[in-house]
């Protein structure tokens, strides 16, 4: 933690002061679509108990369905280093080079987060995982522009989605 851009050898040694052994080969090894998948569960686990609302929604309004779901994206700016595997918007040698984009589902009636879709930058939140989520007939879906396509619209009205 005290140096964000150490070498794989260099984590290595780290490891080995705590009284572990692996080679600098072997952690290497261990950066695998499962270790990436794990990581990505304890993210969706840690981000559930940070972003919780305790209670039932408090607008009468918001009373009338039978959940309501807010999804959105933000971006997070990464090293340039990583750009292969998340490219943002920007040009290399910029900032927004490399970026990641989260996309959450978070049910506000029982406050707890429903998905969680990691994408590179510069994909579309309209081509996220989670902007093609079928909800339950009689939920509400609040979204920003950014959702918008008129086709899935009409695929959620026809299965009564709000």
């Amino acid at each position: 933690m005290d140096n964000p851009e150490a070498s794989v050898e260099a984590l290595a040694r780290s490891v080995s002061e705590q009284g572990e052994s692996i080679s600098a080969q072997g952690l290497e090894q261990r950066f695998t679509e499962q270790a990436a998948s794990f990581a990505k569960g304890v993210l969706e686990a840690a981000v559930q108990r940070v972003v919780q609302v305790s209670g039932q929604v408090a607008i009468e309004l918001l009373k009338r369905f039978n959940g309501v779901y807010l999804i959105d994206c933000s971006k997070l700016s990464l090293p340039e280093e990583l750009a292969d595997v998340w490219r943002g918007t920007g040009k290399e040698g910029e900032v927004g080079y490399a970026q990641l984009k989260l996309e959450a589902l978070f049910e506000l009636s029982e406050g707890h987060l429903t998905g969680l879709n990691l994408m590179p930058g510069r994909q579309h939140d309209g081509r996220g995982e989670l902007a093609n989520s079928v909800l339950i007939s009689g939920r509400l879906r609040i979204q920003d522009l950014g959702y918008w396509n008129l086709k899935r619209m009409a695929e959620q009205d026809r299965r009564g989605e709000y």
